[in-house]
């Protein structure tokens, strides 16, 4: 082989190997899920399932699975500290603990009850203030463990609430496009991911797989 040849030759592997090493040309590694994409590393592929009223499947590499659901029934996920202060449950046990509780028909207190603050000093028990009517309601409240141990971040972007969860041993992302309102069930069409049974470090970089999540343009 002659010395112009071998150059060429050469040069053409590493041309070929520079390129399949590009991140632009590693298109697979890209996921799609409804109207969502992710990244993901490779080794990861769709396995779509029988869904009744919602697309359901998994992302598996065949060590760990994400378990999905698209639709406008799925899973919330875990309650972060403030919704789960803002459950309407516990407008009914504090005009209750002060026999505010109306006679009859009481389908309209919770509407009538509204959660103006909150404190804590431990981040355990809060205290709880609510206004029904002309009372002002104080009510204390213990924050369960389950609760306060999962991290979770809530951020919207592009017309989407991204509610990303994280624990010990598992991570989750719920995702719900504010413009996907169904006026006739009441509901938005989300988006629930999750990964479970995870070591702490699958669970950092699944973490990082599901903040890689974007609405598709």
């Amino acid at each position: 082989m002659t010395k112009t040849v071998l150059h060429i030759a050469i040069s053409a592997l590493l041309f070929s190997a520079c390129k399949s090493d590009s991140p632009t040309n590693n298109s697979e590694g890209n996921i799609e899920v409804g109207n969502y994409t992710f990244r993901f590393p490779q080794g990861y592929e769709l396995i779509k399932e029988q869904g009744i009223d919602s697309y359901i499947g998994k992302i598996s590499n065949g060590k760990i699975d994400f378990q999905f659901d698209y639709g406008y029934y799925s899973n919330s996920l875990d309650k972060s500290v403030d919704e789960y202060l803002s459950e309407d449950v516990w407008k009914w046990n504090a005009l209750g603990s002060n026999n505010l509780l109306p006679e009859g028909d009481v389908t309209g207190i919770a509407d009538d009850t509204e959660l103006i603050s909150f404190s804590t000093f431990d981040s355990i028990e809060y205290k709880l203030l609510f206004v029904y009517k002309s009372d002002t309601i104080e009510y204390g409240l213990k924050v369960p463990e389950e609760i306060r141990k999962v991290k979770i971040e809530i951020d919207t972007i592009d017309n989407v609430r991204y509610k990303f969860v994280r624990s010990d041993d598992y991570v989750g992302l719920y995702a719900k496009n504010l413009k996907s309102f169904n006026k006739s069930i009441n509901s938005y069409k989300v988006l629930s991911i999750i990964a479970t049974k995870l070591s702490p470090e699958e669970t950092e970089k699944c973490y990082e797989i599901l903040l890689s999540c974007k609405l598709k343009k």
